[in-house]
């Protein structure tokens, strides 16, 4: 490890002692800060589920309306014959609509004859949609149904915080998902903050959250599923690339028991979640992780501050809002040769006599003082 990962003298530094010791009287670390938010929205989503279901990152963005969605026929190629209700803010995933999806769906023996007289007159008042059921046992799949148009509701405008909000969420069947994230946040955390300091690596931690969680919906919608996410983990793979990248030889236990270099380990991670990204059938957000552990490697690699990129805007965001609201004042200079005088003595000859009384030389006079005017504006 060169000199230059030791970055010591950092003024965004955490005070000894802010890690929890006692009679710290310094900002906590950004570590500390970042657990606790996450049991907090553990706990408090575990109360209120609909809390949950507001924070979470679903891979659509149309939910059952606020009544349900009532469904007219499901798909008989999933085998499921039943008619039904969805709930309220059940996610859903428009697939057809209109004429096209009526005539596909007539063609369709066990199916034309269950369609309904008021579908057979408005098609184009219906939608076929996608949606997430348990089946059997504890497996999850995919069905399609036909509900009306009206009955689905857009939650697109609830995008722009769940982004950020699902990776402080996580499952409540299961406390090992919180503990294992929480654990590697706290062990990679505590190294990079040291280096990054507290300010930049929240930028990090944060915008990895973000672009995980970007990588995750662009997948899933292009596979047309509608898997919600939540979970720590796109932005702890984002801080365990850059420390494998600072500290690639630095031994660290696998699975509690058997020691591997960090660098072997990140690299591993990385070929599993390639290769289960397009498994439909994992619980495992397989793009998110590749998502962070990209934004990672770049970030290391361009050497980029976020912290400092954004304080250069916002300092020049500041000095154009100052330079708007100014005043425009022109300074004045008086002449030195005494000009002004002698122009305020023609116009007073001009007052006098009129322009035609004017000389030669005295014209002159005034166009030079116009010419000295323009270039002081």
């Amino acid at each position: 490890m060169g000199i230059h990962n030791r970055e010591y003298l950092r003024d965004d530094l955490p005070p000894q002692g802010s890690f929890g010791s006692p009679g710290a009287r310094g900002p906590r670390s950004a570590v500390t800060i970042l657990i606790i938010f996450n049991v907090a929205v553990f706990l408090l989503t575990w109360m209120e589920p609909r809390l949950g279901e507001l924070l979470e990152l679903p891979a659509t963005f149309f939910v059952a309306g606020q009544e349900g969605a009532e469904l007219h026929r499901t798909a008989p190629l999933k085998g499921v014959s039943s008619w039904g209700t969805l709930p309220a803010g059940r996610y859903l995933l428009p697939v057809r609509s209109g004429q096209v999806e009526f005539l596909r769906l007539q063609r369709i023996p066990e199916v034309a004859d269950k369609l309904t007289d008021e579908f057979r007159a408005n098609p184009a008042g219906y939608t076929t949609v996608q949606f997430r059921r348990k089946a059997a046992g504890e497996s999850i799949e995919n069905v399609a149904g036909v509900v009306r148009s009206t009955e689905i509701q857009s939650i697109a405008w609830q995008f722009p915080w769940r982004v950020i909000t699902y990776g402080f969420c996580h499952d409540h069947s299961s406390l090992w998902h919180l503990a294992f994230n929480m654990m590697l946040l706290w062990v990679f955390g505590r190294m990079l903050e040291s280096i990054l300091g507290r300010r930049e690596f929240f930028c990090v931690y944060l915008l990895g959250v973000l672009l995980s969680g970007l990588c995750h919906l662009a997948l899933q919608l292009g596979l047309g599923d509608v898997v919600p996410m939540v979970g720590a983990s796109g932005g702890v793979m984002t801080l365990m690339v850059i420390a494998a990248m600072h500290f690639p030889r630095q031994k660290v236990l696998l699975m509690m028991i058997f020691p591997i270099e960090l660098g072997v380990l990140v690299i591993g991670l990385v070929l599993l979640d390639v290769l289960g990204l397009f498994d439909t059938g994992s619980h495992v957000a397989r793009a998110a992780h590749l998502g962070g552990a990209a934004f990672g490697f770049l970030y290391q690699r361009s050497g980029l501050r976020i912290s400092d990129a954004w304080g250069r805007v916002s300092v020049r965001a500041r000095f154009w809002k100052q330079r708007v609201a100014r005043p425009k004042i022109r300074v004045h200079r008086p002449s030195v040769d005494g000009l002004d005088d002698q122009v305020d003595a023609i116009l007073a000859k001009i007052a006098r006599e009129g322009e035609a009384s004017l000389s030669e030389s005295e014209r002159e006079l005034l166009m030079e003082a116009s010419r000295r005017k323009r270039k002081q504006r």
